[in-house]
């Protein structure tokens, strides 16, 4: 596997990762991206997997599903299995 196919898969794991995190809490997409001032065609790029994404808005994401980045990752790593 190419480096950058290892990475698309990644991004998509993370993707769900933020969906799943974004349903439990019960938030939109629009009020997720609102939330973490972020673009909400943005974040539908971030969730399919399709946008790779700064720590800067990782961290913002996850201050707007008020979960530490950690878990988050913990996640990612779940749907990646």
């Amino acid at each position: 596997m190419r480096k950058g196919d290892e990475h698309q898969l990644e991004r998509i794991a993370f993707g769900k990762a933020i969906v799943s995190a974004r349903k439990q809490t019960g938030l939109s997409q629009e009020r997720l991206a609102n939330d973490a001032q972020i673009d909400r065609s943005y974040m539908g790029r971030i969730e399919r997997g399709e946008q790779s994404v700064s720590f800067d808005k990782i961290l913002d994401i996850c201050n707007a599903l008020n979960i530490p980045p950690a878990a988050l990752f913990e996640a990612m790593a779940r749907e990646a299995d």
